[in-house]
């Protein structure tokens, strides 16, 4: 198990890799491929891993490259906390827009209206 959390920073930065390339795709094939220092890059996604856990990490990186055009790990290291707290935010949104739209459709239904 020791081998396997050690690992995470790695499993994490390759994760990152991958979406970086299809993040590129339409880019020159020199762009495609992310350049970066493996094992600083690692250390840092095991660190916030660490903080907030791995799955929480993939779903702020799923966010940020879904959000963001500047794909650079450091970036996403030194903003990840930002970019967990616009994800949640933007979550809370779209629950509570969920919410009242059930709410106006029942009133419709109440009220009789047919769309």
């Amino acid at each position: 198990m020791a081998a396997q959390k050690s690992n995470v920073g790695h499993v994490l930065y390759g994760i990152f890799k991958k979406k970086f390339e299809q993040a590129n795709a339409d880019k020159p094939p020199a762009l495609r491929e992310y350049r970066g220092n493996r094992y600083r890059d690692a250390a840092m996604l095991k660190a916030i891993s660490e903080d907030v856990g791995e799955d929480v990490v993939r779903d702020i990186m799923d966010f940020y490259f879904e959000h963001r055009s500047r794909h650079d790990v450091g970036n996403f290291v030194f903003n990840y906390d930002s970019l967990l707290n616009e994800m949640e935010a933007r979550e809370r949104e779209r629950e509570h827009l969920d919410k009242v739209r059930e709410q106006t459709r029942r009133r419709i239904e109440e009220l009789g209206v047919e769309l």
